[in-house]
Order: C-alpha cells, then structure tokens, then sequence
C-alpha cells in the first residue's frame, strides 16, 4: 500500500493551523483534525465544518459527572466527542476525496480508544482504495508504537508537509 502517510507533530506546533488553512483551500479532502480554540482541545469535521469540544474543564465538576470521560495524562477527554468524530470519519469515508486525515494520534488510541474505531476503518478503506491518500498525524514518541501496534506490516512514508503527498 503506497497511500499511507505520516506527519509527525510536536505537541503545541502550530500544525493544526497549517492543516486547517489547506484543507479550507481544497474540497478534496476529508477527516478530523484536533486544533485547540480557546485553550480547549476541539475536534473538527473538515468536510462540514463542524467544531465540537474534546476537552473537558476539570474545574466544572458537574459537566465531568455528567459525561462519560477519557483521562489522558493531565487531560479529561469527552468519550462522546469522540463518538460523534468517528461517525463523522466514517461518513466521511464514504464520500468523494482525495486525501483522508486523522490528527492528534496519541496515547490514548496505542490504547484502545479515542478515534482508534476510525483508524482501523480508515486503513480498510485504504487497503481497496489505491486512489485515495490517507495521513495520519502521530506525535514523534509515539511513532514506533503506532507503527508497531497498529500500521503492523503496512508501508508508509514520513512527510514533512501535507503537500508533500501531491
């Protein structure tokens, strides 16, 4: 399969606005990105434009008692936020484009959860969609284990640009 992409993100890069600002610019492109708006980690449709919030204030104790969270570290992580984004993946997925993109790949979906229900769709669907690119956006710590744990045998390529996969 030569239609698998990484792109290795630093916590706190300003990749997700470089990403937003592509995927505004071309039709073609589909998936969820992770941007942070207003100090609150959100996850965004990139075909409807959607933004829904991820990240949960842990200073608000009844909005935490009151949804069912994912700890990650020092983060509270709405387990629904994550429900609408793979629905929105997999909807997604099943529309026209070119390029498919999963960002803020961590430890939560080395894991089990988290978007990991989209990425294994999403490496199905790259398995009989030779056309289609598909990236993912991985932290550099967690690079050997997604690779290991679930790419397996599948061929990548590192790039260091989302323009990079033409």
């Amino acid at each position: 399969m030569g239609n698998i992409y990484l792109y290795l993100a630093d916590p706190g890069s300003d990749h997700a606005k470089k990403m937003h600002a592509i995927c505004k610019s071309s039709p073609a492109i589909a998936g969820i990105l992770q941007p942070v708006i207003d100090g609150k980690r959100c996850l965004h449709d990139i075909v409807t434009g959607e933004i829904l919030q991820l990240e949960a204030d842990i200073f608000d104790f009844e909005i935490v008692n009151s949804h069912s969270i994912i700890k990650s570290g020092k983060y509270l992580l709405y387990e629904e936020s994550y429900e609408w984004a793979i629905k929105r993946a997999e909807d997604a997925l099943a529309s026209e484009f070119q390029l498919f993109i999963i960002d803020g790949i961590s430890s939560i979906e080395l894991k089990g959860s988290g978007m990991i229900q989209a990425i294994h769709r999403v490496l199905c669907t790259a398995a009989v969609a030779q056309t289609k690119k598909f990236l993912f956006v991985v932290k550099p710590k967690h690079l050997n284990e997604f690779s290991r744990l679930i790419l397996g045998a599948i061929d990548y390529k590192i790039v260091n640009c989302i323009t990079e996969i033409g």
